[in-house]
């Protein structure tokens, strides 16, 4: 994001016409692909270790992913029957969740609207 905010600077005190350097925009593209990746590595090791979530490998073949799927399920273990006993909430715990409203405190400060919309 740093570079970014470098360009959003840099475009502001250019005017109309300014383009970003190529090759600093190059690496930073490099970086965010090799970030992203990097991630991604992360998040399948994460969850290649929990045994809730199962991976369907294939070579792209998309109905045979689908038939794998299709069988995973079907299996005894995934029925669930009513389920309602295991999520029922007391009156108040329903009734905060009415009440919720998620704060976006950073998004509503006037001066991080302006920076977020480069104005």
């Amino acid at each position: 994001l740093d570079y970014l905010k470098q360009c959003v600077e840099q475009a502001r005190a250019a005017g109309p016409g300014w383009e970003p350097d190529r090759e600093q925009f190059y690496a930073f593209v490099k970086g965010m692909m090799a970030s992203t990746r990097s991630f991604a590595q992360d998040q399948l090791t994460w969850f290649k270790k929990d045994p809730l979530y199962r991976f369907v490998m294939t070579d792209g073949d998309a109905e045979e992913a689908a038939r794998r799927i299709c069988a995973e399920f079907a299996r005894p273990e995934h029925e669930v029957g009513d389920a309602r006993p295991l999520v029922a909430l007391s009156r108040e715990e329903e009734r905060a969740l009415r009440r919720y409203q998620p704060r976006l405190s950073q998004l509503q400060r006037p001066e991080v609207e302006r920076d977020v919309l480069g104005q």
